[in-house]
């Protein structure tokens, strides 16, 4: 059975071509997964760089396919979506909690002092 450390040994022979650093130790690898002959590993990237790292992705998916052993190997390029903004203009929508002044108890009425 494959290892995640044969994964991970496979990998340090793919670079990026930015750093020149191997996958492996530009912390860009954000799952390794193992299960009997799949290997699925994740790369985490900046949205923006997903064209520039395609071929580093095509690569670690040829390097894993070589480790004996693998029958499948699946890697993807993943990215968190920047948070998008609320139009200007725009208002949160209003508090479901009751207003209270400053310094001022909130009383409950009861059915008798109603």
């Amino acid at each position: 059975m494959v290892t995640r450390e044969e994964v991970a040994r496979a990998l340090e022979r793919v670079m990026l071509p930015a750093s020149g650093q191997s996958l492996t130790a530009s912390g860009r690898l954000s799952e390794i997964l193992v299960n009997g002959d799949k290997v699925i590993v994740a790369i985490g990237i900046d949205p923006t760089e997903a064209q520039a790292m395609e071929p580093v992705r095509a690569a670690a998916q040829s390097a894993i396919g070589g480790i004996p052993g693998v029958g499948q190997a699946l890697v993807s390029l993943t990215a968190d979506k920047p948070v998008a903004k609320a139009p200007p203009g725009t208002r949160p929508p209003p508090s479901t909690q009751p207003h209270v002044a400053p310094g001022r108890p909130t009383q409950a009425r009861s059915a008798k002092s109603a």
